[in-house]
């Protein structure tokens, strides 16, 4: 696991999804790629955002055909990582290519600009 900048003092309403959505990654990672690497690489940037990108070299899947076919299976885990994202008002993209792993990326801004008291 690489950490770049602080990630102390991110606000507890982020915290635990944010953390929701790391372990899914990694549940997902153990339960199905058979990787032998995982990389985790965690950066809060000069601009606060929060930006983690997980990595495998497991044997990755096809997205159109995991994402048609979970809903019909009840397996939820990708949608409910993307769910978090956007309530936290961040990205999360998904990149898995069969036999070559599969990256998770996730973007989320850390500021609360837009909650303005009147």
């Amino acid at each position: 696991m690489d950490l770049f900048g602080s990630i102390d003092n991110i606000p507890p309403d982020k915290a635990k999804p944010i953390f929701c959505i790391i372990l899914e990654a990694l549940t997902n990672i153990r339960k199905h790629s058979l990787a032998k690497n995982v990389e985790v690489r965690i950066e809060r940037t000069s601009n606060n955002e929060l930006v983690i990108n997980i990595r495998d070299d497991g044997r990755g899947f096809d997205m159109k055909e995991v994402e048609s076919s979970a809903s019909s299976c009840g397996k939820w885990g990708l949608t409910t990582m993307r769910q978090r994202a956007d309530f936290l008002g961040g990205t999360l993209l998904i990149d898995s290519i069969p036999n070559q792993g599969t990256k998770v990326s996730l973007n989320i801004p850390l500021a609360d600009e837009g909650k303005k008291r009147s």
